[in-house]
């Protein structure tokens, strides 16, 4: 046919020269004759590939179709307008899917995206061009590949809102998981696609997937719900009107597969009646032999389950003749062979089959029939007393096995049956090596042996799981508790942010020391002045870290509420002159100690101007103390007039807000809480908790250590007027972080601390 058009458009060229010698039509005619002539030979040739790659004649050779639907489609890649184009691309591809050649399947959708997108940008298009590309990687066992491409079309299902694309999608996960062994996963999205079929009245698909779903739990050997999904098949395909060939095949694999989770479900008898009432039911079906291949199989392996021998090798003869059946089919006839030759004693005949199954199975790569196949072998040997050939078979048995399981649990599902069963198979390879030398009375009697003791290594192994899994979980509630009081420790603490934020604007050099006589900052001034860094001057002790000063600054002193009593010092430098030293207690960060270096000047001897803004910062926090007090006065003119005189009123003076009974009370027994539990757990005294924690001044008084402002918080009638509530629940949060305390102790702790927190809490109020 594309001959004759040749051969039609080189007369047609022909005609036209012709006609130029004998009335010399002008060239430019000529060129548009020429162009007009060919563009309707190459529309004619698109056309007539186009019918013959439309054309649903079967008779029509696959690869010829194939042929003509690229010329037809190559000869329209030029239009970007042509709807036949898209139909002819997918044309192309599913042939090619057709012939296995499913990377040029692939190659051919993407091209069609890439070149024509004004084409593929319909919903229904772009979503059918992801499933094909999906439905070919899985041919292709690129799942990852495959599953990406589904997911893509499920998304866009979902965006556009297609039920019907949804349940498609939801099926071709279901395929894909399947296929990586992601049962769980699998069973969810054919549950899905099954739920939206149901609504959308899908009367020809709901069967079929309500069929995977059972197919599905039988894999995993869940064969309760197996059952039940092929009951509700087995139903729907019984409910429809039509009943031809397909229907009936069908209701025939579903019954096998009842039949599968009967007998595994202990119901044997029960399992034969369904099969044997496939096998009458068929009597009239076209190649019934072929169709109930399967059934005759599986209710053959259930007669020798019953030791009805004669009666499974009588229905395995309704088969032997049958050469057009799958890999799948011939092992299942291989293995049902050899152990109906294994019960009648023929092992030869016995050995002679399985060895052709596993051959089989291995060219097939199917790796849970060859594990079959080599438990058959080695059973079959070792009754033919070849015990070092069966412990041949029975080692590559158990590395097949392993494998095996390996390959169908490495994902979320692992059952512990199969873990058993491994162990079994590892016993039965321990009593093959032995097998030469003893009795076979002895052989079960320690079967029975190492079966008690594997159950019970399983046991210990299982409660010494839990005992680790429960201490775990009791050391990570303990360490989340030390971490809990590690950071309430921390925040208690002054951050250096803090500091040098509030005196960031402070031109002269000066440092903040705590009552341990410790560095906990030094601004950018000192640092020049005094060539320091911070990070080595931070957690320095004064005297240590600047020597040119350690003299002077040892003359600092505190007085019994920590607080400096000293407001300057001075320093003379190396090069004589004078430094004045200023010592303040910031009070609105913990009472934190500034101390600021002023060059002294004899015509101006005024306090540096840190002094003067940390003396401010004082008076201020001062009045805003006195100023909520009054914010409870409902008398507004009285507030007002409290507020003009605030200023005077507000004196230095030692009277400070009478505290709480119950504040002062539960403060003191926070702190004797504090100093009994570090008695008892670490045998020390104050003097140590006081050391190792930093939070208290230890001095020397007449030659010993003492801890005067601890002393002072372990009973009512020592405790300050105004008491400072940090250092006691630093000290708590410390022993709770860093010590082991036992369970009634970290609880007594805790409801003593939550004690007094709550007081705080309701006095601040």
């Amino acid at each position: 046919m594309y001959a004759l058009i040749i051969l039609q458009s080189k007369k047609t060229i022909f005609f036209y020269v012709d006609l130029i010698n004998k009335f010399m039509i002008n060239r430019s005619l000529l060129t548009i004759t020429l162009i007009c002539s060919t563009l309707c030979t190459h529309i004619y040739a698109a056309t007539n590939h186009q019918q013959l790659c439309l054309n649903e004649d079967s008779l029509i050779n696959a690869s010829t179709k194939l042929q003509h639907c690229i010329k037809a489609y190559e000869l329209l890649r030029t239009s970007n307008s042509s709807e036949k184009l898209v139909q002819l691309a997918f044309q192309v591809a599913n042939l090619y899917e057709k012939q296995s050649q499913f990377n040029d399947s692939i190659k051919t959708l993407e091209t069609l995206e890439t070149n024509h997108p004004k084409l593929t940008t319909t919903f229904k298009i772009k979503h059918k061009i992801l499933r094909d590309i999906g439905k070919n990687y899985y041919y292709l066992d690129q799942y990852e590949l495959s599953l990406s491409s589904f997911l893509k079309a499920f998304n866009l299902a979902q965006i556009n809102e297609d039920v019907q694309a949804m349940a498609k999608s939801y099926n071709d996960l279901g395929i894909v998981y399947k296929a990586q062994s992601r049962y769980a996963d699998s069973i969810e999205a054919y549950k899905q696609s099954l739920k939206l079929k149901e609504s959308l009245n899908l009367t020809e698909e709901i069967g079929s997937t309500m069929n995977n779903i059972g197919n599905i739990y039988i894999l995993i050997n869940d064969f309760s719900p197996a059952y039940e999904f092929h009951q509700k098949a087995l139903q729907h395909y019984l409910s429809l009107d039509q009943h031809n060939d397909l229907y009936s095949t069908r209701i025939i694999h579903i019954k096998n597969q009842i039949g599968t989770s009967l007998q595994k479900l202990g119901k044997l008898d029960e399992a034969i009646k369904y099969l044997e009432q496939s096998i009458d039911e068929a009597v009239n079906l076209t190649e019934k032999n072929l169709i109930l291949f399967d059934t005759y199989c599986t209710l053959a392996d259930f007669y020798l389950l019953k030791q009805q021998t004669t009666k499974a090798s009588s229905l395995m003869k309704h088969i032997q003749g049958i050469n057009n059946i799958n890999t799948d089919q011939e092992l299942s006839r291989l293995a049902v062979n050899s152990k109906i030759m294994t019960a009648k004693q023929e092992f030869q005949s016995a050995h002679d089959n399985a060895i052709s199954g596993l051959n089989i199975a291995n060219l097939a790569a199917n790796n849970e029939q060859v594990t079959l196949f080599l438990g058959l072998l080695s059973e079959i040997n070792k009754k033919m007393q070849r015990y070092e050939l069966a412990h041949d078979y029975q080692s590559q048995f158990i590395a097949s096995k392993e494998n095996f399981l390996q390959q169908r649990y490495d994902t979320e599902i692992k059952y512990l049956q199969n873990e058993i069963d491994l162990q079994q198979q590892q016993k039965n390879l321990t009593l093959l090596q032995k097998n030469n030398q003893i009795q076979e009375l002895q052989i079960k009697k320690q079967q029975l042996l190492v079966l008690s003791f594997i159950l019970l290594g399983v046991f210990l192994i299982i409660l010494i799981l839990w005992l680790i899994s429960h201490k775990s979980k009791e050391k990570k509630q303990l360490l989340a508790q030390v971490n809990y009081h590690r950071k309430k420790l921390l925040d208690l603490q002054t951050p250096k942010e803090k500091l040098q934020e509030f005196l960031s604007h402070i031109t002269e050099p000066l440092i903040c020391i705590n009552q341990l006589r410790t560095i906990t900052f030094a601004n950018q001034q000192f640092q020049d002045a005094y060539n320091q860094k911070q990070n080595d001057l931070i957690g320095a002790g004064i005297e240590n870290a600047i020597p040119e000063l350690s003299a002077t600054l040892a003359k600092i002193t505190f007085n019994s509420e920590d607080i400096p009593d000293q407001q300057q010092l001075s320093h003379i430098d190396d090069n004589g002159k004078m430094i004045k030293i200023w010592i303040n207690s910031l009070h609105a960060l913990d009472h934190a100690i500034v101390l600021s270096f002023q060059e002294y000047n004899e015509d101006l001897d005024l306090p540096s101007s840190t002094h003067l803004y940390v003396e401010n910062a004082n008076k201020i926090a001062l009045m805003v103390k006195r100023l909520n007090s009054l914010k409870t006065n409902d008398n507004t003119a009285q507030t007002n007039q409290l507020i003009q005189q605030l200023e005077e009123k507000l004196k230095p003076t030692n009277s400070e807000e009478h505290l709480s009974e119950n504040y002062r009370t539960s403060l003191v027994d926070l702190m004797c809480s504090n100093l009994d539990i570090w008695r008892k757990i670490t045998h020390g005294d104050r003097i140590s908790l006081a050391e190792e924690s930093s939070i208290w001044k230890v001095t020397i008084d007449d030659g010993r250590l003492r801890t005067r402002a601890m002393d002072r918080y372990l009973s009512l009638k020592t405790l300050p007027k105004s008491p400072r509530w940090r250092p006691v629940v630093k000290t708590s949060h410390y022993i709770l972080s860093e010590c082991k305390l036992t369970d009634p102790q970290r609880k007594s702790l805790n409801q003593l601390l939550e004690i007094f927190m709550e007081n705080l809490r309701n006095k601040n109020l």
